[in-house]
């Protein structure tokens, strides 16, 4: 199965961009335990979208698929390299009955058949997190919805955790392109992005094991494997951590994914998949830097 994506790109400031909800709007998902799928619209064409938190833009759009004219060239990059795609004008995005805002950009056009191909689904695109930060949005896996909350009605900050089944998380300082989390393993800690676009645990980097003295420098991976990421093929080798927090929620044991090469950000130490991610109802606010984990 392909590591899916982790697509950094400069994105317009979700923090100048508060649009006002009045009222609870839930969006179905089709979760099948890796994948996160919702239906939508795309200047007015119905399309199949591919949630994928670990993708800063607002939309990455398949090139099979035409809305309107190229307008123009961007850069993007995965976890370990950078490529140029065509972009193409979006002038409205729906999913469900939630209308986002924040659009009205170019927005890249690049094959993404590929993802829904991996999952045995259709797919026309993917919805990254620059159109959902400017909301309170639920993962609920409960009830298998996208949930948008009024932010002045929710005010997770203000719930009060237990520590067993309930979590709140305070995000990294990384501004609004991703969500980060911290990880520590022992002493060592380290941001990783929230990312439901990732079908493991946590993809991380040999170098930080061997910085957390998990890993030693000259040590090699007995079973190595190829990983599909957004740019093409790289090594990689399954991890055993023990003991580790995410966040605020303590890990006993759990398989990462660890990749061959260096990371494309200075500061990015992976991502927080979907393995891990589908244990909870989890929702997220940017605007006050917090996440709430509730364990199902």
């Amino acid at each position: 199965m392909m590591s899916v994506l982790l697509l950094l790109l400069v994105a317009q400031s979700a923090s100048s961009l508060w649009p006002t909800l009045t009222k609870v709007v839930e969006v179905p998902m089709d979760f099948d335990g890796e994948a996160i799928f919702v239906d939508g619209s795309i200047n007015g064409k119905p399309v199949k979208l591919f949630v994928d938190t670990g993708f800063s833009g607002s939309i990455l759009l398949s090139d099979r698929i035409n809305v309107g004219a190229k307008a123009g060239e961007m850069t993007l990059r995965d976890f370990v390299r950078s490529f140029e795609v065509p972009t193409v004008e979006v002038k409205s995005l729906a999913v469900g009955e939630m209308k986002l805002e924040s659009l009205k950009r170019e927005v890249p056009q690049w094959m993404v058949a590929d993802i829904g191909e991996a999952y045995g689904r259709h797919c026309d695109g993917i919805l990254g997190w620059n159109a959902l930060a400017p909301y309170v949005v639920e993962f609920n896996f409960e009830k298998n919805k996208l949930i948008f909350h009024p932010s002045d009605k929710v005010d997770i900050t203000k719930r009060q955790p237990d520590g067993v089944n309930t979590f709140l998380v305070e995000m990294v300082p990384a501004g609004p392109d991703v969500v980060g989390v911290e990880v520590a393993l022992g002493d060592y800690v380290k941001p990783m992005a929230f990312d439901t676009g990732n079908v493991f645990y946590i993809a991380g980097y040999k170098e930080d094991l061997i910085k957390a003295g998990r890993f030693g420098r000259y040590d090699e991976p007995r079973f190595m494997r190829k990983t599909m990421v957004a740019s093409g093929v790289t090594d990689s080798f399954d991890w055993w951590a023990h003991d580790f927090r995410i966040g605020t929620i303590p890990v006993k044991h759990a398989v990462w994914s660890i990749h061959d090469l260096p990371s494309t950000e200075v500061t990015s130490g992976g991502t927080i998949g979907i393995e891990f991610i589908r244990q909870f109802n989890v929702t997220l606010d940017y605007r006050r830097r917090h996440l709430w984990f509730e364990r199902i």
